[in-house]
């Protein structure tokens, strides 16, 4: 798969996708927490924004793959078996 075409389409899929509404507690092993700790004292960042941002990238990936097998079988109908053949415009 195209690299850049991938990002693209998982901006496109998370956008808008940051809105709080409920509180949830998940329970991590001990090296996750350490790793975890240790993530957000060098990024400077909260475990809730690398929580969040893990989810909402799993859950971009998971929709992509959904769609993409979706739109596979019309796609090679019409030729287009790689992602270069979309960005190219072949028909």
């Amino acid at each position: 798969m195209n690299f850049d075409l991938h990002h693209f389409m998982l901006y496109c899929l998370i956008k808008g996708a940051n809105k709080m509404s409920e509180t949830i507690t998940i329970r991590l092993s001990e090296k996750l927490q350490q790793e975890l700790k240790t993530v957000v004292r060098l990024e400077k960042t909260s475990k809730s924004e690398i929580i969040r941002d893990a989810v909402t990238r799993y859950l971009a990936v998971k929709r992509f793959k959904r769609l993409r097998k979706q739109v596979l079988p019309f796609a090679k109908r019409k030729g287009l078996l790689t992602d270069e053949d979309v960005l190219n415009g072949r028909r």
